[in-house]
């Protein structure tokens, strides 16, 4: 299971940076047509445990400044095998400057070995700085809001969690 998981994630990073190779034309980070690649690796904290992260991501600029993703993440190291997968919308404010604030919302199904899956949807909000023609740094908020927590298993969290 876990390695299935595991292997998930990296077809999905090997998918995102097969579609990302080339692009048409000379355009700014925002525009239609626009890909979004990202790697994450860390770590983090469930159940009162340490866990090692590693996910992708991949987003497509359907619009101007119009994005719709899917992200995933794989913990291991701890008692569960965790797996969360994550389709999201973003709206970048077109602005004339090199900072571009977003905001944006998302659904997140959570699967853990042994226990019940989780359902949450979240906003989130920030500012992207811009620091290349097609490269970016962002930072901002996100909240989140489990849907089915089950109370006897899970701590409820709806806390808004500072991102970079």
């Amino acid at each position: 299971m876990v390695a299935r998981r595991i292997g998930f994630v990296f077809a999905l990073i090997l998918a995102s940076l097969a579609a990302s190779t080339g692009y048409a034309y000379e355009s700014d980070a925002f525009d239609k047509g626009t890909k979004r690649v990202t790697a994450l690796v860390g770590s983090g904290t469930a159940f009162d445990e340490s866990y090692f992260i590693i996910g992708a991501g991949f987003g497509y600029y359907i619009a101007d400044n119009l994005e719709l993703g899917i992200d995933a993440e794989s913990w291991s190291g701890g008692t569960y095998d965790i797996t969360r997968v994550s389709p999201s919308v973003r709206y970048v404010l077109p602005a004339r400057t090199e900072a571009k604030p977003y905001i944006g919302a998302f659904y997140q199904r959570t699967f853990i070995s042994e226990l019940p899956d989780r359902d949450a949807v979240g906003g989130r909000a920030g500012v992207f700085w811009l620091t290349g023609q097609r490269t970016y740094f962002g930072a901002g908020l996100v909240h989140t809001r489990t849907l089915n927590c089950d109370q006897s298993i899970y701590r409820p969290a709806r806390t808004p969690i500072p991102r970079s």
